[in-house]
């Protein structure tokens, strides 16, 4: 939430509060793996947190970096996985979720953040239609980063 806060653009603000109020609590819950990294309840929170902090230390090495769209980029680069790796409210056992295992995170995560997107440009269409980067342009790379995170956007799913 804290890095969420430092976010200045005002949709990449709104989407990433949308999705926390929204999908919070199942946010918390979520693994970021079932084998390797964070495996375990809430450790999709660790991992994002960790990698928000990693990203704000490097920044200011890359002064062409959109630090916003990179902190948004990083909260969603895994977001599908609140589908695929989520624990039950009470429980200690991760269950299968089908489309978690049928889609993958991935794809979900860009189906979940362009839903929101498409969502919130609607509710806001004359004042977005100000900002600059453009919208489209803004929508079109944070869904990059979220579609090529595992490097291969044509293999992504099973890296």
């Amino acid at each position: 939430m804290q890095s969420i806060g430092t976010i200045v653009d005002p949709r990449l603000r709104a989407l990433s509060e949308t999705f926390i109020n929204k999908w919070g609590d199942r946010f918390r819950r979520a693994a970021a793996a079932r084998k390797y990294h964070h495996a375990r309840r809430g450790g999709l929170v660790e991992h994002t947190a960790q990698m928000m902090r990693l990203a704000r230390a490097i920044a200011p090495l890359y002064s062409q970096l959109n630090i916003d769209l990179l902190i948004a980029g990083i909260l969603f680069h895994d977001s599908g996985k609140l589908w695929e790796n989520q624990f039950s409210e009470t429980g200690f056992v991760m269950s299968y979720d089908e489309l978690g295992e049928l889609v993958g995170h991935i794809s979900i995560g860009l189906e979940i953040v362009n839903s929101l997107w498409q969502k919130l440009a609607a509710e806001n269409a004359d004042l977005w239609k100000t900002y600059r980067p453009l919208s489209e342009d803004v929508r079109i790379h944070l869904l990059h980063l979220i579609g090529s995170h595992h490097g291969d956007k044509a293999i992504g799913f099973a890296c």
